[in-house]
Order: C-alpha cells, then sequence, then structure tokens
C-alpha cells in the first residue's frame, strides 16, 4: 500500500541549502540530481493524491533523501515559486512514519531547527540544542557581539 504525502510548510517551499545542512546535521544522506525516490511502487487509492500531481508523477524527484534504517527515501522536486517540494511513502513498511509521523508532520520540525543553525551560523552566533517538553526540538541562539543591543530595557 502507498501513502503518498506532500510534505509542506504551508505553502512554503523548502530551501535546498538548508535541506542539505539538515541531512549533514543529522547524519542522512543526500542525494544530488536522483531522479527517482523509492517508495511502495504503485498508488493503491487507498489515500489522496497529494494536490497538483497526477499517478505517473509520482516516484520521480530531482534529488532523494535517504533515511538510515528506512527503505523509503524523501523526494525533493522543484517547486514553482523557485524552493524545493517533497513527497514520500508514509506507509509503514517503509519506516519513514517512525522518524516523521503519519504524513511527514515532524519533517517540518527538524527543517525548522535547521533553518535556525543556518541562518545563526550566517550571522557568526553560537547556537546548541537545547531541551525541549515532549520530544520538541529547539535551539538556543548566543548573540556573542555587541552589535545587538537586546531591544530596550527589561
Amino acid at each position: 500500500m502507498s501513502h503518498i504525502s506532500n510534505i509542506s510548510t504551508n505553502g512554503i517551499e523548502f530551501d535546498l541549502g538548508v535541506l542539505k545542512a539538515l541531512c549533514q546535521q543529522e547524519g542522512w544522506a543526500f542525494i544530488d540530481n536522483q531522479k527517482t525516490y523509492r517508495w511502495f511502487g504503485r498508488f493503491v487509492g487507498d489515500s489522496p493524491m497529494p494536490a497538483g500531481f497526477t499517478e505517473k508523477d509520482l516516484g520521480k524527484c530531482d534529488h532523494a533523501i535517504s533515511i538510515p534504517g528506512c527503505s523509503y527515501e524523501l523526494g525533493v522536486l522543484k517547486g514553482k515559486n523557485g524552493g524545493y517540494i517533497m513527497l514520500a511513502d508514509f506507509w509503514m513498511e517503509g519506516g519513514l512514519h517512525r522518524k516523521f509521523g503519519a504524513k511527514g508532520e515532524k519533517f517540518i520540525q527538524y527543517y525548522g531547527v535547521a533553518q535556525d543553525k543556518v541562518w545563526a551560523e550566517s550571522k557568526g552566533y553560537d547556537w546548541e540544542e537545547v531541551e525541549a517538553p515532549e520530544g520538541a526540538r529547539k535551539i538556543a541562539v548566543y548573540v556573542n557581539d555587541n552589535s545587538w543591543d537586546g531591544g530596550g530595557e527589561w
């Protein structure tokens, strides 16, 4: 069976540099120019087709992400606005659901943290991951220069 989902950030497309940084941070393999991603292999109609896609589009991509311990991959496709979108099959046998949830919703959290890390590093700021409730992922960013005054008096 297949359960294909479009992992989205509410219509905002993913940045390829952040995706690559995320893969490096998490020990995942970003595979440049891989034109197919591993999935069940056929659409069986037991879940909605991702909006804007047809059955013949499934399994095709511009790049792929391989997650250790998962037999299925994330397909990275060029979006309409210059960024990237991702498709993946979250049926149980592929293993992605254990890492990212039934429709990939936890991937958004991984991506957000990676995006914050990339931003902090681009500014020369230090960061560290900190504990958060209920398995959430967060980072603390340390502004280590005198150019920011903290927004006024406390």
